[in-house]
């Protein structure tokens, strides 16, 4: 299957994208274990790279934290908190290191990007958003997850067509709503975002030469139900759309709300060459656990306005005529005093185990995170639990034939280090024919320009096949080039690469 990408104004799409800004958050306020959503009263049961809020501790409400004296962010009408589990590295010996932010000089001030899209049923920008209300709090992801959601057949398939997911499960859209993508330093264009939805081996981060860093992503549920966030039942009231990211929102969920996402890097280049994995936080391997909190924290007149009048193409705080833009020296110098039961608990540098005792859960190896997944399959209005075929599932190639990727164990010392494994079968030969459609649309930024891309699909059947082996320790994962440039640095994108 061939692809071309048309950036044009067909099919009645516009070619450039408004209504969207990405806060900065250079500073993290903390990196402890601090979970006000999920452990309320008391330490969380994994660390968290803080940010925002220069109070949120145990007990933290929207009220208390809009009353914060500090923010890690640059607009200081923007109190909210924002958190998501730290990434580790587990030498060959046990030893736990923690893997440093993009940016950060030691003092712990290094970023997190939270994008504020404004998409509608279609991925575009119309009326119709609402802003997040006072008090709003939410989580996106899953942290007890160490396997692929039910419904989906596989968990390694590289592919940032998002139309493959349509009409599966919420368990199905939330995982796709996360991103393991690697960032170059060469010449290379950039992994596309929500190309990878699990966590690489260290063999993979060294065999791609990742030295651009590895860029976290998740996405929020974008659809609200209009009740409060349950503590008893945690994604009760936001669901994704049924592209995940854009498309119509499930029944009873009508209020549409800004598109959240994060983004962090963080330097895994100073790990290659070592024995080991990299780690969440949470103990999760796999990355299918990734996660992240929010709580509401602005000014609500000047979030209403900046989604009023926040349209710049470039998507830069600075060119939105809404926000007061602080000193780097102040958002920097926002701290938490954390409370007296993790005060002196230990996350940086080398450490003997994950902070909080966190045991490492391996694929397939659910965790006791409260954080627990209804891994079901969701019942279509045919009542339907179909499972997409494999032919959906499979990406979509360039003109060049794919490689496959056979994954074989790499030796090292104890500990043992497991990794998933599984195989690919090669795809079997079909009479030739060939077929055109619109399958989803991207986003790229060239200069201050962003654009919308047309992804037409061109299926070709052929006979011929053509397949290499290279060795990785991650799983079958299928080594194309990316499609789509992104800027090596996620503090000089527009607007996040499309599905």
């Amino acid at each position: 299957m061939a692809i071309r990408n048309l950036v044009v104004a067909a099919f009645g799409l516009a070619t450039t994208v408004n209504g969207f800004w990405r806060m900065e958050c250079p500073g993290m306020t903390g990196l402890a274990r601090v979970d006000p959503l999920v452990s309320p009263g008391e330490a969380s049961t994994h660390v968290h790279a803080l940010f925002g809020a220069g109070n949120l501790g145990f007990d933290s409400t929207a009220d208390q934290i809009r009353d914060a004296s500090c923010t890690s962010c640059a607009v200081p009408e923007d109190k909210s908190g924002y958190w998501q589990p730290a990434l580790y590295f587990e030498h060959a010996n046990g030893s736990i290191e923690y893997v440093s932010i993009q940016g950060d000089n030691g003092s712990g001030n290094a970023g997190l990007l939270a994008y504020y899209n404004q998409f509608n049923d279609n991925g575009t920008t119309e009326s119709g958003i609402e802003p997040f209300p006072e008090g709003f709090r939410m989580i996106a992801g899953f942290s007890s997850l160490r396997s692929a959601p039910v419904g989906w057949t596989d968990a390694y398939t590289l592919t940032t067509d998002a139309s493959i997911y349509g009409g599966q499960s919420q368990d199905v859209l939330q995982w796709a709503a996360i991103g393991f993508n690697c960032l170059f330093t060469d010449n290379r264009d950039a992994e596309p975002s929500f190309y990878r939805h699990y966590l690489p081996s260290i063999d993979e981060v060294e065999q791609l030469n990742c030295e651009g860093g590895l860029r976290t992503e998740i996405v929020f549920p974008s659809c609200w139900n209009g009740d409060d966030f349950n503590e008893s039942d945690i994604h009760a009231h936001v669901k994704y759309p049924d592209l995940s990211e854009t498309g119509a929102c499930p029944e009873g969920y009508d209020t549409r709300l800004p598109t959240l996402m994060y983004e962090v890097v963080w330097e895994v280049a100073s790990f290659i060459g070592m024995e080991g994995r990299l780690v969440l936080s949470n103990g999760d391997s796999t990355g299918f656990g990734m996660h992240a909190d929010f709580i509401n924290g602005w000014n609500q007149t000047i979030l209403e306005n900046a989604l009023d009048q926040c349209h710049s193409e470039s998507g830069q705080i600075r060119d939105c005529p809404v926000f007061d833009i602080v000193d780097k020296e102040i958002y920097e110098a926002c701290k938490l005093t954390l409370p007296d039961a993790i005060a002196d608990e230990q996350t940086f540098g080398l450490l003997s185990g994950l902070p909080g005792g966190v045991a490492i859960t391996e694929p397939g190896e659910e965790s006791d995170d409260p954080l627990v997944v209804n891994n079901e399959p969701e019942i279509s209005a045919t009542g339907s639990t179909d499972e997409p075929s494999t032919s959906a599932a499979q990406e979509p190639s360039t003109e060049a034939v794919e490689s496959t990727v056979t994954p074989t164990p790499t030796p090292s010392s104890d500990p043992v280090i497991n990794e998933p494994a599984a195989t690919t079968e090669p795809p079997e030969p079909v009479d030739e024919s060939i077929s055109y459609s619109v399958v989803s649309t991207q986003y790229s930024t060239e200069g201050n320009k962003v654009y919308e891309i047309v992804w037409e699909e061109a299926w070709v059947y052929v006979t011929e096949e053509l397949t290499s082996t290279v060795t990785v320790s991650s799983g079958p994962n299928k080594m194309r080039k990316a499609r789509a440039k992104r800027g090596l640095s996620h503090h000089h994108r527009g607007i996040h690469g499309g599905h």
